[in-house]
């Protein structure tokens, strides 16, 4: 986390540091955490209430733990369910990735044009609307399919 400042009101202290070093009051980061509506709020509604006092440096740090430890749990559980969803939409057939920009007759076609010899990869690309790389893609597959 990067070295970022932060409005608080009434502080002497404007940022925070990773390592905890420097901290704004905890009323203010309960003001921001309240402002946003987030999920950690309403987990730690509690936490944040009894911030408002004033608390010494380690109780500080162990609000700012506790915050940070929840968010990372969230982050794995909404991990964790996109993997679950993606091997259920892959298990009915339903996850089929990005779909190709060119359909198999417009990549044949693509071929012939470039095996003809009147026209460079780059005029190939402006001439179907895709990128030199999917050019160089379709003509690869070409010759693999034809060893």
């Amino acid at each position: 986390m990067r070295r970022s400042s932060l409005p608080c009101s009434g502080s002497n202290v404007a940022s925070t540091t990773r390592h905890g070093s420097t901290h704004m009051p905890v009323a203010a980061i309960a003001r921001m955490v309240d402002e946003h509506d987030t999920r950690i709020w309403r987990v730690l509604e509690h936490y944040v209430a009894a911030a408002r006092a004033d608390l010494d440096l380690s109780q500080v740090r162990l609000l700012f733990d506790v915050l940070a430890m929840v968010a990372e749990f969230e982050s794995d559980l909404i991990r964790l369910r996109t993997r679950e969803g993606m091997k259920v939409a892959k298990a009915k057939g339903r996850l089929r990735g990005k779909k190709p920009k060119l359909n198999p007759r417009q990549e044949a076609h693509l071929v012939e044009l470039f095996e003809t010899g009147e026209h460079s990869t780059a005029e190939l690309a402006e001439l179907f609307g895709v990128g030199r790389s999917i050019v160089y893609r379709a003509l690869e597959r070409s010759n693999s399919a034809a060893l």
